[in-house]
């Protein structure tokens, strides 16, 4: 067995840093801790001006969550237009196949085909999907929650597509607990 050892010389200086860590119990102020909070602000301006529903398709979706006692959550989609300044005008609500629970809702598989239909129907009568509508399903210990995580994740969902823009707008139906 031959065995081989290589030196290599370098003439630049290299700079190791610390191994000492710095003192984990050093007093920490009320300004440190705001600063390594992360926190989600809402926006200065919104993008969407207004918002507009037909009276018709927001009492016919708002039905069926009153029908069921708003047991479970309810989805649709908004279509219409949205002007120059930013007012969004919601003429239709689309609901898509969908599974709803008190938690979550999502979409049934095999769905996008009526989406594509509703999609085309909708181009053809001069409107574009403009926003999201859900259901919420409230419990009194959220009576000052504003939406869940899921709800988060869905409006995110729902606004992603290619095309969707600044003005998607997110309905949030929720009973009243009094």
């Amino acid at each position: 067995m031959v065995a081989s050892v290589v030196f290599c010389a370098h003439g630049t200086e290299r700079k190791v840093a610390a191994t000492v860590k710095p003192n984990s119990f050093r007093k920490m102020t009320m300004d440190d801790l705001f600063a390594k909070q992360t926190r989600i602000e809402r926006q200065e301006a919104p993008a969407c001006a207004t918002l507009s529903l037909d009276r018709d398709a927001a009492n016919a979706f708002q039905s069926y969550g009153h029908q069921t006692g708003f047991n479970a959550m309810r989805m649709g989609l908004l279509y219409g237009t949205v002007d120059e300044q930013g007012n969004v005008r919601a003429e239709v609500i689309f609901e898509p196949p969908q599974d709803g629970n008190h938690v979550v809702v999502e979409r049934a598989q095999g769905s996008e085909a009526a989406q594509e239909k509703a999609d085309a129907l909708a181009s053809s009568l001069g409107m574009r999907r403009v926003g999201l509508i859900f259901s919420r399903v409230l419990h009194e210990e959220e009576a000052e929650f504003t939406v869940s995580a899921a709800e988060m994740r869905l409006m995110a969902a729902e606004a992603a597509p290619e095309g969707m823009d600044e003005s998607f707008v997110s309905v949030a139906v929720k009973p009243e607990l009094n």
